[in-house]
């Protein structure tokens, strides 16, 4: 029994000396080595580039520079996060080291939902209905929102346009123009030329399910040659040819 105790105690401290070298091995292991290499990756809802690869590249390039005398356990990547998510239209950004001593970059882009024109200049409204200047080369089929004097109005008609979209009428891919001009809502349709007025506020849900039952009894070759809807009268839908 004696010697079965010692060959046991023998054992155990054995046992702790090899976890004890290990995690030792292991940290000498990770001291001597710094990432080697980038990998990133951007994401694009629905194919809208509006973030690239050259725009977080110089910020891997500084934050690898002022880490190249830590190993990959000590470069303290949240900060590399929050310089990406802090550009304009990067909407989440996670980074880490994988085993193949690589530095990974992903990044998710916003989405723009309109373009938004306040006074004589374009910016790009995204669906959580922040105002941004657009990224330079980027072409977006996105309808367009006019008469809104600053971007606490634009941002105040974009809560419109969500509500167009949830109509059973309209959603992403159909309307072209939106406006707010006091009580009025005035649409342009992407598949027709006419002009839709109606009321701004609790009222516009209501116009908008009469401009549905109105659509939807009238031929197409008559909606084409409608120029002008309005919706602002109680059960009623007066056209203009």
């Amino acid at each position: 029994m004696k010697l079965r105790r010692i060959l046991l105690a023998v054992l155990g401290v054995l046992l702790v000396s090899a976890v004890v070298a290990s995690r030792i091995a292991s940290g000498l292991y990770w001291d001597q080595h710094a990432i080697s290499t980038t990998l990133i990756d951007v994401q694009y809802p629905d194919n809208q580039a509006l973030v690239f690869k050259s725009d977080i590249e110089p910020l891997v390039n500084t934050f690898l520079k002022e880490s190249k005398d830590s190993n990959m356990l000590k470069a303290n990547v949240f900060l590399l996060e929050t310089s990406i998510e802090a550009l304009p239209y990067v909407d989440e950004a996670q980074v880490y080291w994988n085993l193949n001593e690589a530095l990974v970059v992903k990044v998710r882009s916003k989405q723009a939902k309109a373009k938004v024109l306040i006074g004589k200049d374009m910016h790009l409204m995204t669906t959580g209905n922040e105002i941004l200047l657009p990224p330079t080369s980027v072409a977006l089929n996105l309808p367009i929102i006019t008469g809104a004097s600053d971007s606490a109005s634009a941002a105040a008609i974009g809560l419109v346009l969500d509500e167009v979209y949830a109509s059973t009428v309209f959603d992403e891919t159909n309307v072209a123009q939106l406006a707010v001009e006091g009580d009025r809502v005035k649409l342009v349709p992407e598949a027709y030329e006419h002009t839709i007025t109606a009321n701004a506020g609790p009222l516009l849900g209501r116009d908008l399910e009469k401009l549905a039952a109105f659509y939807a009894a009238t031929e197409k070759e008559e909606l084409e040659q409608i120029s002008r809807i309005d919706l602002r009268f109680s059960n009623q839908v007066v056209t203009e040819l």
